[in-house]
């Protein structure tokens, strides 16, 4: 089984006996966990704050998904 990113118009067709029967691959099975990942943000190393675009309100929530939309942002973080 392949997962990839499709444009937020795209469709994107799954099997659901893929999902039950499939063997977990390689790469699944190495997937970082979450507290190696807040480490690697921790010491500097995973850079997560240049992947967001924005920083919105949560009464900027339509707006933000709007921009996404729009293709002005790429990612925007909800700050409450």
């Amino acid at each position: 089984m392949k997962i990839c990113w499709t444009p937020i118009t795209g469709v994107i067709s799954l099997c659901p006996q893929h999902l039950v029967r499939s063997k977990p691959s390689v790469l699944s099975e190495a997937a970082p966990t979450g507290p190696m990942l807040a480490n690697l943000y921790l010491q500097g190393r995973l850079k997560l704050d240049e992947l967001v675009s924005a920083k919105i309100s949560l009464d900027q929530i339509n707006d933000g998904f709007a921009a996404m939309q729009a293709g002005t942002v790429a990612r925007s973080v909800v700050v409450f």
